[in-house]
């Protein structure tokens, strides 16, 4: 009896490792042979960008995260503002050179190439950051364009670092220097609370230039819709990256 239930709590054990694969810090197999299968398809479209383009293959790859910077109070807990975003692949044709990025996420099943991007910098960069703290496993990369924020945390013994790969004017970071996270996510906070005060200054209920009727609304919803617009028009406008998005197929090609 007690052999049936020990195997029974390894089999349950193996089904739920086997269950999560894109919490791993590994990019499967299956996952860099479709990417890679992917590549080929696009290789004329690559070109198009990147005229040096020859038998572009994967060269790394790394899951992604984005940020959740909602919660009012700091806790040490990374799930609560890391999330899953998909994989990253570094791309460089059959000369060594860089190409750029490919991404892919769940809504193609990890299985195509969803975006790329000529960010030519990154695969040194990322080899710098390593440089510059304890690097492991149990890393994570975040690559959010929203927050212009590119950085790797690693939980080190007694606390959590995080290494800038390139500056984040609008968040008051910069490239290479190592912060502990709850400084890291204090210094978003109020760079995203900065940006709602500035916005909110703004009041909708007066008049518009040229004398006509102001628009009012009894709909406390509309203020903070125009603050969120506002706000996103800021992140995207402060950001010191800029892309232009040409579709072909169902890719996008992040040009910078």
């Amino acid at each position: 009896m007690l052999k049936k239930f020990i195997f029974f709590g390894v089999s349950c054990l193996l089904s739920l490792s086997l269950s999560l694969p894109v919490f791993a810090q590994s990019v499967s197999e299956d996952i860099e042979s479709a990417i890679t299968q992917d590549l080929k398809k696009s290789e004329k479209q690559i070109s198009k960008i990147q005229s040096n383009s020859m038998n572009p293959s994967i060269e790394g790859s790394y899951p992604v995260y984005f940020l959740s910077v909602n919660s009012d109070t700091y806790t040490p807990d990374l799930d609560n503002y890391l999330n899953f975003d998909g994989y990253l692949f570094e791309v460089a044709d059959d000369g060594g050179s860089n190409l750029g990025l490919a991404f892919t996420d769940e809504s193609v099943n990890y299985s195509e190439i969803v975006q790329m991007s000529t960010d030519t910098n990154f695969s040194s960069q990322m080899a710098k950051a390593k440089t510059l703290v304890e690097y492991s496993e149990n890393s994570k990369l975040i690559y959010d364009m929203a927050y212009r924020v590119v950085a790797l945390v690693t939980p080190e013994e007694d606390s959590v670092k995080v290494v800038m790969l390139r500056d984040s004017a609008l968040n008051s970071l910069n490239q290479y220097e190592v912060y502990d996270f709850e400084d890291f996510i204090n210094k978003i906070k109020t760079a995203q609370e900065k940006r709602i005060q500035e916005a909110s200054q703004l009041d909708t209920n007066e008049p518009t230039s040229g004398g006509g009727a102001g628009i009012t609304s009894d709909d406390p919803s509309s203020g903070n819709t125009l603050i969120f617009l506002i706000s996103t028009f800021a992140v995207i406008v402060a950001g010191t990256v800029s892309f232009i998005f040409i579709r072909t197929r169902k890719k996008t090609f992040l040009v910078d």
